[in-house]
C-alpha cells in the first residue's frame, strides 16, 4: 500500500542494477464455448484500454515513455528465452491488438485517417480535394516515418549502451 521499503543494493562494474521480474503464477480458468466469447471480448477490450493509456504516455513528454518505444529488435527481446506456448501466444495476441489499435489512430496514412475522410464525405456529401488528400497523406507518412525512426533509433541506442 503506502509503505516505503529501502534496500542496500550492489551494482555491477558498469553501474547497472540487475533487476528481473518473477513470472506470475498463471491462474487457469475454464470457460464453456459460449462463456469464452464474452470473456475473450472483455480481455481484448481491457488490453486495448491499457494500450491506449500507454500510447497516451508515449505522447506525454514529461513521462519520457517515448524512450521505451522500440522496433523489431525490442519486439524480439520481449519473447522469453525458453519456449513457452502460453507466453508466445499471449505476446502474439498483445502485438496483434497493438497493431490494430495503432492502425486505427486517425493519422491520414493509416486506416484511421481514411475512416475520418470517409466520415467527412458521408456527413458533408463532398469528397475532400485531391490536393488536400495528398497533403494529408504526406503529413501522415511523415508522422509514421518519424515514429519508425524513433523506434529504430531507440533500439540502436540501447544496443550501443
Amino acid at each position: 500500500g503506502a509503505d516505503t521499503l529501502s534496500f542496500d543494493l550492489q551494482v555491477d562494474t558498469t553501474g547497472k542494477l540487475g533487476v528481473y521480474l518473477e513470472q506470475p503464477e498463471v491462474n487457469r480458468k475454464e470457460y464453456s464455448f459460449i462463456g469464452a466469447i464474452p470473456a475473450g471480448f472483455k480481455k481484448t477490450f481491457s488490453s486495448i484500454g491499457g494500450y491506449l493509456r500507454d500510447l497516451k504516455l508515449v505522447f506525454t513528454p514529461s513521462t519520457e515513455a517515448y524512450k521505451s518505444v522500440g522496433s523489431f529488435i525490442a519486439i524480439g527481446q520481449i519473447f522469453p528465452s525458453a519456449w513457452d506456448w502460453y507466453s508466445f501466444l499471449n505476446i502474439l495476441a498483445l502485438l496483434s491488438v497493438m497493431l490494430g489499435v495503432m492502425n486505427l489512430i486517425p493519422i491520414p496514412a493509416l486506416d484511421g485517417g481514411h475512416i475520418v475522410f470517409t466520415l467527412y464525405e458521408i456527413v458533408t456529401g463532398k469528397k475532400p480535394s485531391d490536393k488536400f488528400l495528398y497533403a494529408m497523406q504526406l503529413i501522415g507518412m511523415i508522422l509514421v516515418f518519424s515514429l519508425m525512426f524513433l523506434a529504430c533509433g531507440n533500439d540502436i541506442s540501447r544496443i550501443l549502451k
